[in-house]
């Protein structure tokens, strides 16, 4: 009588003894993505086997995610940035994910199982960064990224916490914004006359538009008429993808500035000196509509820009050596000195919110919280002699 085959499979769930002297057991977790999981459990005894498989089996039944404790953390970034492809995100921002992950995340955390991360990995991180010299300010850009990696990865039930939530990042001294007095402002535009990006410089100054947003108009941008320019876009350097045009910081950054009849001027007259240039390159120009352009009439680069015009110019008119983001701050401190309203200068800045824009210039308002608090004495007088 021919002896019926032994089936090998065991069933899902049930212990065994392995070759190596160890105790496991196997359970299904059914089919997640269009493909069979299963998770493999291991102990000492029979005995701690059965114990880890009952608890696996009770979080089953109750809905709780079934972690992967094979999956590094070096994985699931490389996944989740991935991921990011779907979302709508800046070029900018997508750079900034993946330079804080590929530089900082992998390299320190990469190893480490995406389960077994505590909240003292991350601590360790941000110290040996400091120690390194990075600034407190990128350091909390990484914990930002983490953050909400992990966010994502306790959604998906990859981990059953965010560690990275119950982190303090380091905190970040505001640094003092520079600004051009009033004279400096003056001899800064005696300084541009006849400069090619005479216009840019001054537009600047009435503006205070960001420095992408400067290269990233475009002549269909201005009302000459009106007096009035619209900020529409910006243009920045991508890594591995060159010079890209993206919508305004915030939401508020598409908006209209009032511009004087002076800077118009100017505008007029640099629409018509680039116009003779790119008319005597002929056919190596580059049919673009944007106000200020390189030399063959195609988008400025922020960096050339930068270091052959800006940081010469302030060498010739013997001013310090400011940013070009400096004559933003100056833009609206001379508003401020003015005596223009908090919220329309937050409309002119493009700032996100009326709240931003005290929190970042509330210092340079004394004046008005003087006069606020002249005001509050003088009706505290007039009660007082009502009484």
């Amino acid at each position: 009588m021919t002896k019926p085959k032994r089936n090998r499979r065991r069933q899902s769930g049930s212990i065994h003894k392995r070759k190596d002297g160890r105790w496991a057991a196997t359970l299904d977790l059914g089919y997640v993505a269009g493909k069979r999981k299963r998770k493999t459990i291991y102990g000492k005894t029979k005995a701690e086997v059965d114990e880890k498989l009952t608890k696996l089996k009770n979080e089953q039944l109750m809905g709780l995610p079934v972690l992967d404790e094979r999956r590094t953390v070096s994985d699931f970034l490389t996944s989740w940035l991935t991921g990011l492809r779907t979302e709508p995100l800046k070029q900018s921002t997508r750079q900034r994910y993946d330079e804080m992950v590929r530089l900082h995340l992998q390299p320190s955390l990469g190893r480490i199982r995406l389960v077994r991360l505590t909240p003292d990995h991350l601590l360790e991180l941000y110290a040996a960064k400091l120690d390194s010299g990075l600034k407190p300010a990128t350091v909390r850009h990484i914990h930002a990224v983490i953050r909400r990696a992990l966010r994502r990865a306790e959604e998906r039930g990859h981990v059953a916490r965010n560690v990275a939530a119950l982190v303090s990042p380091p905190r970040v001294e505001r640094e003092e914004m520079d600004f051009l007095t009033e004279d400096e402002v003056e001899l800064f535009l005696k300084s541009v006359r006849g400069d090619p990006f005479e216009a840019l410089y001054v537009l600047a100054v009435v503006t205070g538009m960001r420095e992408g947003e400067l290269l990233g108009l475009r002549w269909s941008d201005i009302n000459f008429d009106k007096g009035v320019v619209s900020v529409q876009r910006q243009i920045q350097r991508i890594t591995g993808k060159g010079l890209v045009t993206s919508t305004p910081k915030t939401v508020r950054g598409r908006r209209s500035i009032p511009v004087p009849s002076g800077a118009i001027r100017k505008l007029r007259t640099h629409r018509a000196a680039q116009a003779k240039a790119l008319l005597a390159i002929g056919e190596q120009r580059r049919p673009t509509d944007y106000v200020f352009t390189n030399a063959l009439g195609g988008p400025i680069d922020a960096s050339n820009m930068l270091h052959r015009s800006f940081k010469p110019l302030l060498a010739r008119a013997k001013l310090r050596p400011i940013r070009f983001h400096d004559i933003r701050h100056t833009a609206i401190t001379l508003w401020i000195a003015s005596g223009i309203d908090a919220v329309a200068i937050s409309r002119l800045a493009g700032h996100s919110s009326v709240a931003f824009t005290l929190d970042q210039y509330g210092h340079v308002f004394p004046s008005t919280f003087d006069r606020a608090a002249e005001v509050m004495g003088e009706t505290l007088n007039r009660a007082a002699g009502a009484g």
